[in-house]
């Protein structure tokens, strides 16, 4: 019964040979796929950068601004707190639902606007979104005007182009614009004061605090959607906080950082009175853990005020809130040269991505490269033999750079037999990518002694070579000097005088990282794993020499522009220094020699992700593809549906390519029972 299914599976199959296409693919743009293509991460850098920290451009002069919104709480209205006070915050729209990119703590400049606030999730974002006030007294009271006073400290400037419209008008109420430049604190005579720097724009925005007295013992962490009715609106009947909140209690609502559960809330908000008259109106709330606080309409006042604030409902916290809108500096809506897909002032390895398809080997590298023309040094070796010992007398290729680097020595296992390096610069921005093949015994000579080995380059502006193509439109004659061309090396020699296909090298560089690993020391290594543009290189297997059964070997590393100043910055990871202190940067690459750094200095990519169906009990469970335990019709439906969808599940043979051979293969595990 079992071979009846079988042939006829096959002759089907047979049928449907034709229209059997590729595996997937990748974008190559130098941003991580989102669609899964990549699968898990291979690598998370260890080590902060020696080579330059990518640090966004000043988004105007936030730090300079002198003007904005000036708060006065009283330290009894929040419980009279024992310790510090962290207070969180952000500019949201008139109905409380639509969230800027202006909060306290800010964000990677270019993030956008959050938008719906109740799918806000602050832990999931770069850095912290709260400052932190001692109780530490000032050197006195500030007055309250709308204006920074001295006694204030710096606890936040801003990092972020405000998505709210950069104010222009330049006066002290009416104002087109929202910002939070910079955040100011001083605690004194039992007072609390709070000044935001910058703007908020009297179209009905809402100035949005929170503040948490004792960290996550009390208070919501999350906005729960029964707090008091503060604030209501035509469209906002539930108030303020439970328009941010999330229905049934604790569930859903916006999130705040780890650590931090606020148990006061305050929302400002300058507007016409509805007589063209500027007005500044607040509300106050508290944020018990379970929810059913207590909340207030705090009154009204004008612009350049002293904060008193009238109108406001009895027993009400003696809160002043005043502003004064004439800033026109600070954050500007128009992004400054960083972060910049074409232009970085650092260079980083954060993280590895890799997948082998359509017997094409994908990597991603999150993390930048300096647009001063440093170089990514990726070797592979994927097959026998290679140079352990990088040779003298390779190919001539990007001004003999290649040969710059000869005399470092890999690791025992480790032998390359193709190289490839990517490189940015210039003004406009170029860039450029170089790939020679690295045989055992040096480049191939023909019996009269003529070079038969090309040196490949491919690149130019960026905007008309992004992917770079590697086009195949150069094949220069053998000669006794350097040959060069413009498609994958070792193809070229090999199909010479026919050209080999275009693309099969290809490489792009997204430098608007500015997370990542941060350096030189005291630096940190925390977000590697989340950066997600970068570096991206898609190379032909059979281009880079792969025999198709050996294990692929990658190392990545950045090094100077001329190819002879070794960075710290490595794939795999350098080990912490002697004493435990990071890596330093390894300088001369001529006199490297890896075997006397501890660890392997190579990654070996695998073929077939540890996700895949009947690999989980050894070799005799690979024909049961629905992991039933059983070997019947139903294993055949499932491998039908991985191969007909050309997942990579279904390359049995693993030459890369999902075709009619895996097919075989699977029938062959099948007739066995195993």
């Amino acid at each position: 019964m079992r071979n009846e299914m079988s042939a006829a599976l096959a002759s089907a199959l047979v049928a449907l040979g034709g229209s059997v296409g590729w595996a997937q693919t990748a974008t190559i743009d130098g941003t991580k796929d989102v669609d899964g293509f990549y699968g898990v991460i291979r690598h998370a850098q260890a080590q902060p950068t020696r080579f330059g920290d990518n640090r966004a451009t000043p988004p105007g002069n936030p730090a300079t601004v002198t003007t904005g919104i000036e708060i006065a709480i009283p330290l009894a209205a929040i419980g009279n707190p024992a310790g510090p006070i962290r207070v969180a915050g952000f500019v949201n729209g008139g109905e409380h639902d639509f969230a800027s990119n202006q909060f306290l703590g800010g964000f990677i400049a270019l993030t956008n606007n959050l938008g719906e606030p109740r799918n806000i999730d602050l832990a999931l974002q770069n850095g912290n979104q709260f400052v932190s006030v001692p109780l530490a007294a000032a050197a006195g009271a500030p007055t309250i005007d709308g204006t920074r006073d001295g006694v204030y400290v710096s606890r936040f400037v801003q990092s972020n182009y405000t998505g709210f419209g950069d104010a222009s008008t330049g006066t002290p109420g009416f104002c087109n614009g929202s910002e939070i430049d910079a955040t100011y604190t001083a605690v004194f005579n039992n007072t609390l004061y709070i000044f935001l720097a910058g703007n908020l724009e009297s179209n009905g925005n809402d100035l949005e605090i929170f503040i948490d007295t004792d960290g996550a013992a009390n208070g919501q962490g999350q906005i729960r959607g029964d707090n008091p009715i503060v604030d209501p609106g035509l469209n906002t009947p539930e108030g303020a906080l439970n328009r941010m909140g999330g229905p049934g209690g604790a569930n859903g609502g916006l999130k705040f950082d780890d650590g931090l559960s606020p148990d006061y809330y305050l929302t400002v908000q300058g507007a016409d009175d509805g007589g063209g008259v500027y007005q500044l109106r607040a509300h106050w709330a508290t944020l018990p853990t379970a929810g059913a606080g207590t909340g207030y309409y705090l009154g009204a006042t004008g612009a350049q005020s002293n904060g008193v604030l009238t109108g406001g409902d009895p027993g009400s916290p003696a809160v002043l809130v005043t502003i004064d809108n004439s800033n026109i500096a600070g954050v500007t809506g128009i992004p400054g040269s960083i972060p910049s897909v074409d232009f970085a002032n650092g260079s980083e390895l954060d993280n590895l991505f890799a997948r082998v398809s359509e017997g094409r080997l994908f990597l991603f590298m999150g993390g930048n490269l300096e647009s001063n023309w440093n170089n990514l040094e990726l070797f592979l070796d994927v097959q026998p033999g290679g140079q352990n010992t990088l040779r003298t007398d390779n190919v001539d290729i990007d001004f003999n750079g290649l040969n710059r680097m000869g005399g470092m020595t890999f690791d025992a296992d480790f032998a390359p037999d193709w190289w490839f390096s990517l490189r940015t610069g210039g003004t406009p921005i170029q860039m450029w990518g170089n790939a020679a093949t690295l045989r055992t015994d040096g480049p191939l000579f023909s019996f009269g002694g003529l070079l038969l080995d090309y040196g490949a380059y491919s690149g130019g502006e960026k905007a008309s070579n992004n992917p770079l193509p590697f086009p195949a439109t150069r094949m220069d004659d053998p000669t006794g000097a350097a040959i060069f061309t413009d498609a994958g090396p070792r193809e070229a020699q090999r199909l010479y005088p026919t050209f080999p296909p275009p693309g099969l090298i290809r490489a792009s560089i997204n430098n608007m990282n500015t997370g990542g690993v941060t350096g030189p020391d005291p630096g940190n290594t925390f977000d590697a794993p989340n950066v997600a543009t970068g570096l991206e290189v898609e190379v032909n297997l059979q281009e880079a020499g792969w025999d198709g059964t050996s294990p692929i070997k990658l190392l990545a590393m950045i090094n100077g522009g001329g190819h002879g100043f070794v960075s710290n910055q490595l794939i795999p990871s350098l080990p912490n220094a002697t004493g435990g202190g990071f890596a330093e940067n390894l300088g001369n690459p001529a006199t490297l020699n890896f075997t006397t750094i501890a660890g392997d200095q190579f990654i070996v990519i695998d073929l077939v992700g540890p996700t895949c169906p009947g690999q989980g009990a050894g070799a005799c469970s690979r024909a049961d593809w629905n992991e039933d335990g059983v070997i019947d019709f139903n294993d055949f439906l499932a491998f039908l549906n991985d191969f007909n969808n050309l997942d990579d599940c279904a390359d049995l043979n693993g030459d890369g390519v999902v075709d009619f051979n895996d097919f075989l293969e699977f029938l062959n595990l099948y007739n066995a029972g195993c």
